[in-house]
């Protein structure tokens, strides 16, 4: 286990260097990724009943593409990327039930449930971002992958009482310069639909 701890926290410290070169600094609706400049935008989902922020050029994808990325191979409802991007957007709107009160505590449920989504993950950071319109909770874990460790940022929040999953997932090698973009993007997540009484 110690190796791949190691292996998940310690990401080559030359690729880092590199990369600090590469990328720039955030503009007021646009960040440099990999050299080019990447407009973000509000975008509408689940039939416009919420918004989150994502890169402008994301397309939705055939929820079947999302597998390797999403719950241990169960398929999300929306997934969103980008040929050019290397990383990606998935979304899940369950039925299981739970309040924007109770949102807080979501992650001391999933939290022990991880190691048998992601084996041998670890968990890097936990956070909840408690808003007026819907607060929002995360979890974001390292995980070997086949390509290399991936990060993902799992974040959760109650849409009409519901439970709605999103991940953003992405080679650890960016972890540096994609964790606080996908905190931002999870944190922009919001209901919009006039809750039903």
């Amino acid at each position: 286990m110690e190796p791949v701890q190691n292996s998940l926290l310690n990401p080559k410290q030359q690729w880092h260097k590199a990369q600090r070169k590469r990328t720039g600094e955030k503009s007021a609706s646009a960040v440099f990724l990999w050299g080019r400049r990447v407009v973000f935008e509000e975008r509408a989902i689940f039939q416009n009943d919420a918004v989150i922020r994502m890169p402008k050029e994301f397309a939705e994808r055939a929820p079947e593409e999302g597998n390797p990325l999403f719950w241990a191979g169960t398929q999300p409802q929306h997934l969103f990327s980008s040929s050019r991007l290397h990383f990606t957007l998935a979304l899940s709107w369950t039925f299981n039930r739970i309040s924007d009160e109770n949102i807080a505590d979501i992650t001391k449920v999933i939290r022990p449930l991880v190691p048998r989504i992601f084996p041998e993950s670890i968990v890097l950071r936990e956070e909840t971002f408690l808003k007026e319109e819907g607060s929002v909770s995360v979890l974001y874990i390292a995980s070997p992958a086949a390509g290399g460790a991936r990060g993902n940022v799992l974040f959760f929040a109650s849409a009409e009482n519901r439970l709605l999953m999103g991940n953003i997932a992405f080679s650890m090698q960016d972890a540096e310069r994609m964790e606080p973009i996908a905190l931002e993007m999870a944190q922009s997540f919001r209901w919009t639909r006039k809750r039903r009484s």
